[in-house]
């Protein structure tokens, strides 16, 4: 089961994806400085398209990609 924080739940899934932070930040697009933040704060303004980036760059099935997007407190769902 993945934690119900964003950083715990991102950790968990580099963790398991066996990436370093530098091979994610070159696969997602995402600058690795901006993966430490999000590893290591709670951040309360993670965008969709970084759920997205990060779920591309780790090439997660879309269950886990929904874990990730859940837990930034984001849905795709129109309201």
């Amino acid at each position: 089961m993945l934690p119900l924080t964003f950083s715990g739940t991102l950790n968990a899934l580099i963790d398991c994806s066996g990436m370093t932070e530098e091979k994610l930040a070159e696969a997602a697009s995402i600058s690795e400085k901006t993966i430490q933040r999000l590893r290591n704060d709670e951040p309360d303004n993670v965008t969709i398209e970084t759920v997205v980036q990060l779920s591309i760059g780790m090439q997660l099935p879309p269950v886990l990609s929904s874990c990730l997007l859940k837990a930034s407190g984001k849905s795709f769902m129109m309201k």
